[in-house]
C-alpha cells in the first residue's frame, strides 16, 4: 500500500475500457426509404404550420395597425371635444353663466335681462329728496 503526502493511502486510477455499444442493426434499403419519406412528411406538416402561423401573424399585425389608428383618431377627437367644452365653460364663467352664443345673438334676452337689472336697481335706490341748506 502506498501512502500519500498526508499519510493516507493514495488512490490510483486505472483506466478501464468501457465496452462499446453494439452496432445498430443494419436496415434494409426499403426501411431507410420509409424513414426518409416519414421525415419529409413531418417536415411538410411543420412547414405548413409555420406558413399558417406567419400568415395569421401578418393579419394580426395589420389589425393592430388599424386598431391603433382608430384609437389615435378617437383620442384626437376626445382632445378636441375637451378643448371645446373647456372653452364653453370659460365663456360661461366670464359671462355670468349665460352661454355666449345666446347672449350675443339674441337681443331680446339681452334687453330683457338688462331691463330687469335696471328696474331692480331703481327699485333699491331711495328716492331723492332735496335737503334744505
Amino acid at each position: 500500500m502506498r501512502l500519500g503526502r498526508a499519510g493516507l493511502p493514495a488512490l490510483t486510477l486505472q483506466a478501464s475500457a468501457a465496452p462499446l455499444p453494439p452496432p445498430p442493426p443494419k436496415k434494409s434499403l426499403e426501411e431507410v426509404r420509409k424513414e426518409i419519406d416519414d421525415l419529409y412528411r413531418q417536415a411538410a406538416v411543420a412547414t405548413d404550420a409555420y406558413n399558417l402561423a406567419e400568415e395569421k401573424s401578418k393579419e394580426q399585425s395589420a389589425e393592430i395597425v388599424r386598431v391603433n389608428r382608430l384609437l389615435t383618431e378617437g383620442r384626437e377627437k376626445i382632445d378636441g371635444l375637451k378643448a371645446k367644452a373647456g372653452a364653453a365653460a370659460r365663456s360661461q364663467y366670464r359671462n355670468g353663466g349665460l352661454p355666449e352664443a345666446r347672449s350675443s345673438s339674441s337681443p331680446t334676452i339681452r334687453s330683457s335681462s338688462s331691463t330687469r337689472q335696471d328696474a331692480s336697481r331703481t327699485a333699491r335706490r331711495p328716492p331723492r329728496t332735496s335737503s334744505p341748506r
